[in-house]
């Protein structure tokens, strides 16, 4: 059975212990489901700033008639805004051929399970192929966290985006979306929430913050 010095499941902030480990001569399994390079990469902090940034630029364009000028949006092309965001999201790809060519690392595309003491299956994501199983003397779980789905009575008729399912969600601009957002710290009943007539739950996040997003009234 192949063993390692160091386990570690997830690629985002996994990659930083994957590089120490590598700095001092550690033998590295790297176990992760979907693409390489978190949720920052493929579905967080980079794709939302990339589709943020051109409605960034129609608010300062707005914004310069303050100062004399003055333009006219004539067009908004949805598609090339999110073939740049796939281009950015697709550079995961040339990460994971570059790991895949590092030295004493092995990468296992796949669903990692403990069979035993510091003993680890890696699965195909079906679960009907077993990709490798291996021993372990330190184990790192990185594999960062899902959203969570509040139990709200129809969410599941309506449909919902979550940082999961949002790349095959937009396909198109939305027409209309307000955003009611739910922290911690405010504490608003649920039955509150279930009488809005709910377009979608546009997204939750880890901090116990819900975003829904509701028809706009015309």
């Amino acid at each position: 059975m192949e063993s390692y010095d160091l386990v570690i499941i997830g690629s985002g902030a996994g990659l930083n212990l994957m590089n120490t480990g590598l700095q001092r001569g550690m033998k590295v399994a790297l176990v992760e489901e979907t693409k390489i390079g978190g949720t920052c990469l493929t579905r967080g902090c980079i794709p939302s700033k990339i589709l943020v940034h051109p409605a960034d630029l129609i608010r300062e364009a707005e914004h310069a008639k303050k100062v004399g000028l003055h333009f006219k949006l004539e067009k908004i092309d949805w598609s090339s805004i999110a073939k740049r965001m796939w281009e950015q999201i697709d550079e995961s790809k040339q990460m994971e051929k570059g790991i895949s060519n590092i030295p004493n690392v092995k990468l296992y595309k796949g669903i990692g399970e403990f069979t035993g003491e510091y003993e680890m299956e890696v699965k195909s994501i079906s679960g009907n192929k077993s990709l490798g199983k291996f021993i372990g003397d330190r184990f790192v779980l990185a594999s960062g966290a899902r959203p969570f789905i509040p139990n709200i009575e129809g969410i599941e008729d309506v449909g919902y985006v979550t940082t999961f399912n949002f790349r095959y969600r937009l396909q198109s601009i939305f027409s209309s979306m307000s955003i009611l957002q739910v922290e911690h710290h405010i504490r608003i009943p649920l039955y509150l929430l279930r009488r809005l007539h709910m377009f979608t739950i546009l997204r939750v996040i880890f901090s116990h913050s819900i975003y829904i997003q509701l028809p706009i009234p015309r």
